[in-house]
């Protein structure tokens, strides 16, 4: 039985933010089974995951010129999860949404053991299409 928690995500960073939108990236967390995914915290509310190859994450649907505290959690097949890493992140100015919007997380580039970015492109009715491509 696997009792032994990932290690917190590393170098957690904003790459880049709008006024509606936050990306972030880190390093893969380590486990002594492996890591299955990546759960997404925005001002302590989990707002969703990301596969274990996923790096990278956009999270949109915020308020302009807000501070959010954004946390990144490591877990594992068993359910093990690491501590969290945790950066801020302000939006920029804009206008902001006459109704409330829940932030969501939109999955980044795919990373893969050598660390090439892969970018996957589309899922329609049920039959995945899906196109990678090496970037230069």
């Amino acid at each position: 039985e696997d009792k032994e928690a990932p290690t917190k995500p590393s170098d957690l960073k904003v790459t880049d933010k709008t006024d509606t939108t936050v990306k972030i990236e880190w390093k893969a967390s380590k486990d002594n089974v492996g890591v299955t995914g990546y759960e997404i915290f925005v001002n302590g509310k989990s707002i969703g995951t990301v596969k274990d190859d996923v790096l990278t994450a956009e999270i949109a649907k915020l308020t302009p010129k807000t501070e959010y505290t954004i946390e990144v959690v490591a877990y594992d097949a068993a359910g093990n999860k690491s501590a969290a890493a945790s950066v801020k992140a302000t939006t920029k100015e804009g206008k902001t949404p006459e109704t409330p919007t829940t932030p969501e997380v939109k999955p980044g580039t795919v990373q893969t053991g050598d660390a090439t970015p892969f970018a996957v492109v589309a899922m329609f009715a049920g039959v995945s299409v899906i196109r990678v491509k090496k970037r230069k």
